[in-house]
């Protein structure tokens, strides 16, 4: 993958909801890519934020 990966892809790859190869193909840009890498980072900061708030809200 050479073009920067969408945004949405990036969001499901931190997910874990892509496919082997597609994952492979954003793991090997990821590698190159220091933008991606920061993105990827504020997209599991944002889940991990979300997933947080909601086992707050477990009884």
């Amino acid at each position: 993958m050479s073009e920067h990966p969408a945004a949405d892809l990036l969001e499901l790859f931190a997910l874990r909801r892509l496919t082997a190869s597609q994952t492979w193909g954003i793991l090997l840009h990821l590698d190159d890519c220091a933008n991606c890498r920061a993105a990827l980072r504020i997209e599991n900061d944002f889940i991990a934020a979300i997933r947080a708030a909601l086992r707050d809200l477990q009884p």
